[in-house]
């Protein structure tokens, strides 16, 4: 049994691509309004996010590692 690949042997209403493509230029796209929800929830998100790890006590101990290194590093550059 050979297989027919010859043009028009698949009904274009059962090509998956068509189909879909046809769907999507139904469906209507966002516009500005309907967008700025989406960015501002996502920044208010990361905000709460950004202040709770801040404010942890193992975040303030590395931070303050951190600046005691950083004065130690400028006594020492301060002598030479």
């Amino acid at each position: 049994m050979e297989l027919d690949l010859t043009p028009g042997v698949l009904d274009k209403t059962n090509d998956p691509v068509r189909l879909y493509l046809r769907e999507m230029g139904v469906v209507p796209l966002l516009r500005v309004r309907a967008r700025s929800p989406l960015p501002s929830a996502s920044s208010a998100a990361s905000s709460v996010r950004r202040r709770r790890i801040s404010r942890s006590p193992v975040a303030i101990a590395e931070i303050l590692k951190i600046g005691e290194s950083s004065l130690k590093g400028r006594s020492r550059s301060a002598r030479w």
